[in-house]
């Protein structure tokens, strides 16, 4: 029995259309997504430190009193003031030391009779290049350094001097630096002079005024060595060698060259996290002292409190 026409036509394409749908629906159903590769992306630069994270200020004072068979005041203290960005160092030092005695029998106040007063101003900027080490700090520097000094007792009213030159961190890390330094060196030096010599009784060097001067050109040496042996304990040693010839003002009596050497070792010992106790030993050598000075040397042992400000 046969089929009619329109069913034998419907047959066909319902099985065409079984078989197509599917093909057209794969065929138009949009491709599934790739993943999308994965990029790395830096990881943002530290935030730069605040202006108040670079700054160091640490301010130091001793007192010495003698009462009794011996009467005496002696006083000495300083400040420094220091800016490290890693690559610029800035250091403002300011530190004086004086100190009287009595002087039996018409005066027995420890203030009667001055026998020490000087003072040292300076200002230093080190510009520091090269590979930083494992710490983050560089090995060598550039610097120039003003420095403004006066001792009348070592015959010295006022001794402006400028130095620049290179150095090299031999070792430098959180717990030890050695450096060394070398640069040019120039000074203009006011004698302290005497107003009255034939005066009776003798006027005190703290009162003597400005004198001849004399210009010195010549150069520095100077090293540099601190251990922090544990988080509390510390010591720091600080050498210099200047040595110069008078560029101006040379006397007939003066050495070709004059020779100046000054070494400061310091012990310290942390207290708390500002405050710190420190024995210095102080060191100054000047092989051609002014005439009217005795010795060539000075040396001022002295136990001061530091504290840190910032």
């Amino acid at each position: 029995m046969s089929l009619p026409l329109c069913k034998r036509i419907h047959v066909p394409l319902l099985f065409a259309s079984l078989i197509l749908l599917p093909s057209l629906a794969l065929a138009q159903a949009p491709p599934s997504p790739s993943p999308s590769p994965i990029v790395e992306r830096p990881a943002p630069p530290p935030p730069a430190p605040r202006e108040r994270e670079l700054w160091k200020v640490n301010a130091q004072a001793g007192v010495l009193w003698l009462s009794g068979n011996s009467n005496s005041l002696g006083l000495s203290g300083g400040a420094v003031a220091v800016r490290d960005d890693k690559r610029n160092v800035l250091t403002l030092t300011l530190r004086g030391a004086y100190s009287s005695v009595a002087d039996p029998p018409t005066n027995t106040s420890p203030l009667a009779k001055p026998a020490a007063a000087n003072w040292l101003a300076a200002v230093r900027h080190d510009r520091l290049f090269g590979e930083p080490n494992a710490s983050d700090l560089r090995a060598n520097n550039v610097f120039g350094e003003g420095r403004v000094t006066q001792d009348k007792f070592a015959g010295t009213y006022l001794r402006p001097e400028l130095t620049v030159g290179v150095g090299h961190f031999f070792v430098r890390s959180k717990e030890q630096t050695f450096r060394t330094e070398i640069g040019a060196n120039y000074q203009h030096e006011w004698a302290a002079a005497n107003p009255a010599p034939m005066a009776m009784p003798a006027i005190n060097p703290v009162d003597f005024t400005q004198g001849p001067s004399k210009d010195y050109l010549g150069g520095r040496l100077a090293f540099l060595y601190e251990n922090k042996f544990t988080p509390y304990a510390g010591f720091t040693d600080t050498a210099e060698l200047t040595v110069s010839w008078i560029a101006a003002g040379a006397l007939p009596m003066d050495d070709a060259f004059r020779v100046l050497f000054s070494n400061v070792a310091t012990l310290s010992s942390t207290i708390s996290s500002r405050v710190s106790i420190k024995l210095s030993n102080i060191t100054k050598i000047n092989s051609q002292p002014p005439a009217n000075v005795k010795d060539q040397w000075d040396n001022t042992l002295e136990v001061t409190i530091g504290v840190t400000l910032l």
